[in-house]
């Protein structure tokens, strides 16, 4: 989790509470919000990542604590 804990701190507070907004919400728009960036040139690794967080319940739980914490 190493990883993860880097690159939660380098969000700052607005790309925490849009990140934390995106993974809170039901699973249609969180879809629709990585599609939605997918197709920006600065937005595809975000939606890699929430890509992946889709897949792994475990890891989306651990980000919405993680990034819930320092709201």
């Amino acid at each position: 989790m190493a990883e993860a804990e880097a690159f939660v701190s380098t969000l700052d507070a607005n790309a925490r509470r849009i990140v934390l907004a995106i993974l809170t919400s039901p699973s249609e728009a969180r879809a629709e919000a990585i599609g939605r960036l997918y197709v920006r040139d600065d937005g595809a690794n975000l939606a890699e990542l929430l890509i992946e967080l889709q897949e792994k319940e475990w890891a989306r739980q651990w980000f919405v604590e993680r990034l819930d914490r320092d709201a």
